[in-house]
C-alpha cells in the first residue's frame, strides 16, 4: 500500500515540472512517517530495489525517485537487506508477470557485482538454475536480460574460483 502511495506522489512530477520536486514530496512524506516507516523497510527495501530495473521506464524513474528518499546510504541498505532482496529477485525471476522477471534479472545481475564468497554461497546454485530457466523464457526481452545476468554471473564465478583472488 505504501509503494503505490510513494508512487502517487511520484507521478506527480509531470505537475511539479522535475524529478527532484517529486522526490522531494516523497522524502517530505517519508520524513513525517519517521519512525512507523522503519518497521515496514525490510519489506520495502526488496520492492524497490527490485522496482528500479523495472522494464517501464516511468517505473524506474518513479522508484529511483523514491529509493532516494528512503534509503539515505543505498549501499549499506543494499549489504544490510542482501538476503531479503535476494529472496525477493530470485523468486521473481521465476514468477508469473514477464516484467517482473525481466526486472529482477537486470537487479540480480547489478546485485551481485562485486559480492564475496561468503554472502553468495547459499544461493549459488538456485542463482544458476533460475538463470538457465529465465533464458528459456517465452518472453525476448527476459531471455535477453538473463543473458546479461549470465555473463555476470559468469565473471562473477571465474573471479571466485581464482586462487588469487577469492582464499
Amino acid at each position: 500500500d505504501l509503494i503505490y502511495r510513494f508512487m502517487d506522489q511520484a507521478n506527480l512530477e509531470a505537475m511539479i515540472s522535475s524529478s527532484r520536486g517529486a522526490a522531494f514530496g516523497v522524502a517530505n512524506n517519508a520524513g513525517k512517517a519517521g519512525e512507523e516507516l522503519k518497521q515496514y523497510l525490510p519489506s520495502l527495501i526488496p520492492r524497490l530495489f527490485r522496482l528500479q530495473y523495472d522494464p517501464n521506464k516511468s517505473t524506474q524513474d518513479a522508484m529511483s525517485n523514491i529509493w532516494k528518499a528512503l534509503v539515505p546510504e543505498p549501499k549499506n541498505a543494499v549489504d544490510e537487506y542482501f538476503d531479503a532482496i535476494m529472496k525477493e529477485l530470485l523468486s521473481n525471476v521465476t514468477g508469473r508477470l514477464w516484467k517482473s522477471r525481466e526486472g529482477s534479472c537486470a537487479a540480480m545481475a547489478d546485485l551481485l557485482q562485486g559480492r564475496q564468497w561468503k554472502q553468495i554461497a547459499g544461493y549459488f546454485k538456485e542463482v544458476w538454475e533460475v538463470t538457465f530457466r529465465a533464458m528459456d523464457d517465452i518472453k525476448e526481452t527476459v531471455r535477453n536480460a538473463a543473458g546479461v545476468l549470465c555473463r555476470s554471473l559468469s565473471s562473477l564465478t571465474c573471479r571466485i574460483c581464482d586462487p588469487s583472488l577469492t582464499a
